[in-house]
């Protein structure tokens, strides 16, 4: 990976599990702006209220998507080798 580019490179990847965490990864690091700035020294509370639904959304979009894609592929590959 170079930068913010995301390339797929892994052709097991069918699911593209890669590329949901690489995107996962783009929004933790902007809930750690908003983390940062809601605890220096201006304390903005508006940063905290975002800081606290990026997690909502984390934890009820991107965290179940990765799972069941993970999932999917486990199956694959039990189909694969029975």
């Amino acid at each position: 990976m170079k930068g913010d580019e995301f390339k797929n490179i892994n052709i097991n990847d069918t699911y593209d599990i890669k590329r949901e965490i690489f995107e996962l990864k783009k929004k933790i690091q902007e809930l750690e702006v908003d983390v940062d700035e809601f605890l220096g020294p201006l304390k903005i509370k508006s940063r905290g209220v975002k800081a606290r639904s990026k997690l909502r959304a984390i934890r009820k979009e991107s965290i179940p998507s990765i799972e069941k894609k993970i999932l999917k592929k486990k199956q694959d590959y039990e189909s694969d080798y029975s």
